[in-house]
């Protein structure tokens, strides 16, 4: 009897080792000393500059379990495929619930690439927590394809160089790239049970997308009008999301609350 319970209970911890594992759900840009809450443009980033690369990682180990202050992870990454070595994070500076987020960056000194209008991929997965290696870097993993932005030519010839803030240089969807109003302010949030928006203005790469914290896509809508809002269903449970906006070449998140 006692051989069978030794067996018995070597395949329950097995499968719970199986069963155990973090999600990367999300990766993106800011300013070197920015955060993920203000993210650059993911398909319109200045060739050659340096930047903060962020990633976003669901807590989805089996049996409820969290993590704790104190507690190693470490996640590799990759650029087009190419390996960039790993994150070790020696002690967690605090407590990730299980279903909960952990954001981090990868990298503080990001190098984009110095050509324009050029798409590259990063890769992000989990190698170890402290329960278990992550032996499959298909496990948990996440991919985002970013672009640097385009050059645009300007009309006629010399003089004025590239001008900080106007929509000079061709550039004829300035108007309705904009995710972010003159004081800084984001344009979207949930109220309720409904997502409101506004835009910059009309256009039909306008979508809003509700992510829950295992990545999957909840809701998608393309709101080609310039402002309105979206239905929740009421078969979306209460809980934190991520809220996400995109327009032609612009996209934003964040994270909400729904009621």
């Amino acid at each position: 009897m006692k051989k069978i319970y030794s067996i018995c209970a070597a395949v329950l911890f097995a499968g719970a080792i199986n069963a155990q594992q973090l999600d990367v759900i999300d990766l993106l840009f800011s300013e070197p000393g920015g955060n993920f809450q203000s993210p650059m443009n993911d398909t319109a980033l200045e060739k050659g500059d340096t930047a903060r690369l962020w990633f976003i990682v669901t807590n989805n180990l089996s049996g409820m379990q969290g993590l704790t202050m104190g507690d190693s992870l470490t996640f590799g990454w990759s650029v087009d495929g190419n390996n960039r070595g790993n994150l070790i994070m020696n002690n967690l500076s605090a407590n990730i619930s299980n279903g909960s987020n952990l954001n981090a960056y990868l990298t503080n000194s990001f190098l984009v690439p110095n050509t324009a209008g050029t798409n590259f991929e990063v890769c992000t997965w989990p190698l170890y927590n402290p329960y278990q290696p992550n032996t499959d870097p298909m496990v948990g993993r996440h991919c985002t394809t970013f672009k640097t932005k385009s050059e645009t030519t300007g009309g006629g010839g010399g003089g004025g160089g590239t001008g900080g803030g106007g929509t000079g240089g061709g550039d004829t969807n300035a108007t309705s790239i904009n995710l972010i109003d003159i004081h800084g302010l984001s344009n979207f949030y949930v109220n309720d049970r409904s997502i409101e928006f506004k835009f910059a203005s009309s256009h039909v790469s306008n979508s809003i997308e509700l992510i829950d914290l295992t990545g999957k896509v909840i809701l998608s809508e393309n709101v080609a009008e310039e402002e309105g809002s979206v239905a929740i269903s009421e078969e979306v449970a209460p809980g934190f999301y991520l809220l996400r906006a995109f327009t032609v070449t612009d996209s934003d998140l964040k994270k909400v609350y729904v009621k």
